[in-house]
């Protein structure tokens, strides 16, 4: 890829940024707002409105900035011309998005690392759209997850055997603690793991950690395992079995967690 200079590479980061100007969406809603018949205090409403709108974005995309140059500027890697693609991308959702710190954050990451040598390797087209289907929880839980690819957590799926010695019907899937205190919604865990593999940045193995300690806490009914299933089983004299199974990050989710959240994969 071609090098360029610092200089260089924050000009492309601000055209990139700047790429969409919302003050065309200013124009074009004075032009419908004249054309439709609106009075004149209509007009001024829907223009303070775009205005203030304007405003807004203008602060977020010079933090957005700002953000980015502090990443760059801790680095001493050499700098490289991003995918314009991606970069363009980007820059729209930037433009028409209201985000939370913490997707804030994974955006810069992602942009910074497009210019970045050593890590624009890693960078995938697919990350963008990858951040859009993700809840706090689950970034949250991402982040937790161990930096490095020999590292698994534990995972239980929970079934009811009734009368059968062997067997059963399923209860529950893929129940973990994973980042559990630090969740806003711990009864949707299961949920999140869900979409995580379904994003593949995750996987799920059917072996078994050598640990037997670390599955307690999820096959511990009384103290932990009943606040997650369905309320029918909770009063129910129910023979329960556990299915233990582990999870890990896949080459993707490494290389999400590599550039989103610049942490280093082992």
């Amino acid at each position: 890829m071609a090098m360029i200079s610092a200089e260089i590479q924050v000009q492309a980061i601000l055209k990139a940024i700047m790429a969409t100007n919302p003050i065309t969406s200013v124009i074009s809603t004075y032009v419908d707002s004249v054309c439709t018949g609106k009075d004149i205090q209509e007009i001024k409403d829907d223009i303070d409105g775009l205005k203030e709108r304007f405003e807004e974005l203008e602060k977020f995309k010079a933090d957005i900035i700002a953000n980015v140059e502090n990443i760059l500027s801790s680095r001493n890697n050499q700098l490289v011309l991003p995918n314009l693609n991606v970069a363009y991308r980007l820059a729209n959702i930037i433009e028409t998005k209201d985000l939370d710190d913490s997707l804030k954050s994974m955006y810069a990451n992602l942009f910074a690392s497009m210019l970045d040598k050593e890590k624009s390797k890693y960078v995938h087209p697919a990350f963008i759209g990858i951040i859009e289907q993700l809840t706090i929880d689950e970034i949250v839980m991402l982040r937790s997850f161990p930096n490095s690819a020999a590292l698994a957590w534990p995972v239980v799926d929970i079934y009811d055997r009734g009368r059968r010695t062997t067997g059963g019907s399923m209860v529950l899937t893929n129940l973990t603690d994973l980042a559990l205190e630090r969740l806003s919604d711990k009864q949707r865990i299961c949920c999140y793991i869900d979409n995580l593999i379904r994003l593949q940045l995750i996987f799920v193995s059917n072996c078994e950690l050598d640990d037997e300690n670390r599955y307690k806490k999820l096959e511990n009914w009384n103290e932990f395992t009943y606040q997650y299933v369905d309320r029918s089983y909770i009063h129910k004299s129910t023979n329960f079995s556990f299915h233990r199974k582990t999870i890990f990050l896949t080459n993707l989710g490494m290389s999400f967690k590599n550039v989103c959240f610049n942490q280093k994969i082992d």
